[in-house]
């Protein structure tokens, strides 16, 4: 196990190269060199201009070092984690002593998701609007509606639109640097900077964050500023240096300096936050398990669903407010898209293949709303197979179809073997619960596959032992895939957190206020 002594660095100047670059710090040992020689994989972010250290080693412990202060005089805590294609934003309103006994403290950030609708979610899209000064505009819903509507009649031509940014910050073959340009989503031969647009996106997260913190405030000395602000960016756990310096400098460049500012592993961040949600009155509340205290030893399998890969982790308690990583798997394409390409086939099967390909190409927002839509549909407590799910389908959709075919969507209906499982009414797709539940067939079915072989996996014997599951991440509040792993594995109680698809966002911040909590490898 890794050793933490030695590793608290004081100001000063002193030359040192570490990970290839020139970095001047002063530390409290004879000899650095000799000291990091006994990890393997070191990987470090240290700014040049700042005291800001962030580290980590294959073989040890996870932590977050902080040289300014600890964050200890910070009032508000904020956490933004980037997806590909959304970006989740949430705060947390409360002191140290409120967080060690209640996480559930931490409050979300809704997102409206535009001007006509009334319903709130806890993402917003990755798209972002530029002039043709390459100042920005807006972002996310608002971005979508002003260029999509266009009530203004302005000509676009030389402005710049990213819609659902994917800058792959996880992937070895895509790497991010300071030059990495994002072309424009209409292909049209337009570019900007990678690091220009994460800019601006965190600038405006900044001063949305501000603006309602501050709504209805007129007293100065109540107000908050953006200095009464410490931010947490989560990351993948394999980013390399690059990613971190560029977002580092994307953060700088968006007014956020080096105190303001820690990273956070996603990965780590979910595991400690579900730590603490095992400790919590919610965990009683929501899952009828309640853990008093727990011990040295336990183990627990978390599963963390994403957008595009499934994460299967085994964690052990080796202390308060550490873990250690006895196993880990991540299973590529058998994330929450696979739900969405379920649903998209059902879509193309109603509205015929040309209507989905006209509106994918010419109304990719339209297109991405559906989406949206589908995956916050509200699931009934006590649904039953013929319990209606109501979906609100874009005016286009309605539109595109009469005209490709020349009928409308409530006269085909009736004619297809959908009848009775499914009613159109006006702008809105009704289906049964049943038919719902058959877009997580495959979705299911695999991760059961998954877990079983787990279970069965002969060389870490304890996992057959483990009784808990916590699931978090996409879809995990439909509670169809935790259904399906009680019925599998019915000596195993699984957990879902409350608002689970966000968790990565509360563990961010929990990073935040605890920035020497562990995850050893």
């Amino acid at each position: 196990m890794g050793r933490r002594e030695g590793l608290n660095f004081i100001g000063g100047e002193s030359p040192v190269s570490i990970a290839g670059c020139n970095i001047s710090v002063r530390p409290n040992l004879p000899s650095l060199s000799r000291k990091m020689s006994e990890y393997d994989n070191f990987s470090t972010f240290v700014s040049v201009h700042h005291l800001n250290i962030c580290m980590g080693w294959s073989k040890t412990k996870t932590f977050l070092i902080n040289l300014e202060n600890e964050n200890k005089d910070k009032k508000i805590f904020a956490a933004i984690d980037f997806g590909t294609r959304y970006s989740r934003y949430a705060c947390g309103f409360i002191t140290k002593d409120e967080l060690e006994s209640n996480t559930e403290y931490i409050s979300k950030l809704h997102w409206l998701t535009d001007k006509h609708e009334k319903e709130w979610l806890y993402k917003a899209p990755m798209s972002v609007l530029f002039r043709p000064d390459k100042t920005f505009h807006s972002f996310g819903y608002e971005a979508n509606y002003y260029y999509r509507n266009n009530s203004g009649g302005i000509d676009f031509k030389d402005w710049y639109f990213f819609e659902q940014v994917q800058i792959k910050l996880d992937t070895h073959k895509d790497k991010l640097t300071q030059e990495t340009i994002i072309g424009d989503s209409r292909k049209n031969g337009s570019y900007m900077k990678a690091l220009d647009v994460f800019a601006s996106i965190i600038h405006y997260l900044k001063y949305r964050l501000l603006n309602i913190l501050n709504k209805g405030k007129n007293d100065e000395q109540q107000r908050y500023t953006n200095f009464d602000i410490h931010w947490v960016l989560t990351l993948p756990d394999i980013s390399d240096l690059n990613t971190k310096i560029v977002m580092k400098d994307a953060a700088t460049k968006a007014g956020i300096s080096d105190d303001q500012l820690t990273f956070a592993l996603k990965p780590d961040a979910v595991s400690l936050y579900c730590l603490e949600y095992l400790l919590s009155s919610e965990t009683t509340q929501t899952d009828r398990k309640c853990f008093t205290a727990l011990p040295q030893g336990f183990q627990f399998i978390l599963y963390d669903q994403g957008e595009d890969t499934t994460d299967i982790t085994v964690l052990e308690v080796t202390g308060k407010k550490e873990l250690r990583k006895i196993y880990q798997a991540r299973e590529e394409h058998l994330g929450g898209n696979l739900v969405n390409s379920e649903f998209l086939q059902f879509l193309s099967t109603l509205f015929s293949g040309p209507v989905v390909h006209e509106i994918f190409t010419k109304y990719p927002s339209d297109y991405s709303q559906i989406l949206t839509t589908f995956e916050n549909i509200h699931i009934p407590l006590g649904a039953r197979d013929s319990t209606m799910l109501i979906i609100r389908i874009p005016d286009v959709w309605l539109q595109v179809f009469e005209t490709l075919t020349g009928g409308t969507l409530q006269e085909v209906v009736p004619c297809t073997s959908y009848r009775g499982s499914i009613v159109i009414n006006r702008d809105s797709l009704c289906i049964t619960y049943r038919i719902y539940c058959r877009f997580f067939n495959n979705l299911t079915d695999s991760v059961v596959k998954v877990i079983n072989g787990l279970v069965k996996n002969v060389k870490i014997p304890s996992v057959a032992n483990i009784n808990t599951l916590i699931a978090v991440g996409n879809f995990s509040k439909s509670n169809i895939i935790a259904r399906s792993i009680r019925k599998k594995f019915r000596n195993v109680a699984v957990i879902v957190p409350k608002n689970a698809e966000i968790v990565v966002l509360k563990g961010a911040i929990l990073c935040g206020f605890q920035p020497h909590s562990t995850v050893e490898k």
